[in-house]
């Protein structure tokens, strides 16, 4: 190693020139993905054509609808409710990310992201529309 780092004579300095981020860039900066208009347009067209799509949501209805009965019928009423809230909160956010894909294809595009913060916003999909 170098004598420089071995003395330790050193200390953290700042760079010359730094950009003031504030808390909602900063939360944009966490995480999110932006898709285009053509790539909302694409993803919907692949969903609409593909006709498994149409299977696999009738499958996930019916399953969903069996795991709540076994395990109200298993466990009780308290447990059956808790598989229904999972369920239809698990429900609610892929239908949120569905309709930001469609505003999404309607407009300039959108920015997909996962929320964290609880006091903020709602936990799970958000999405802002670019116009």
């Amino acid at each position: 190693m170098s004598a420089f780092v071995l003395g330790r004579e050193y200390e953290l300095q700042l760079p010359n020139s730094y950009v003031d981020v504030d808390r909602d860039e900063m939360e944009y900066l966490d995480g999110g993905q932006f898709y285009s208009k053509n790539d909302c347009r694409l993803a919907l067209a692949a969903l609409a054509i593909n006709p498994s799509t149409y299977l696999n949501i009738a499958m996930s209805y019916t399953l969903a609808k069996l795991l709540i009965n076994k395990v109200s019928a298993m466990f009780g009423g308290v447990a059956g409710w808790a598989v229904g809230v999972v369920l239809t909160y698990a429900g609610s956010q892929i239908i949120t990310f569905g309709a930001a894909l469609c505003r999404g294809a309607i407009n300039r595009g959108v920015d997909i992201s996962w929320n964290w913060n609880i006091f903020k916003d709602s936990l799970g999909v958000v999405y802002s529309v670019r116009y």
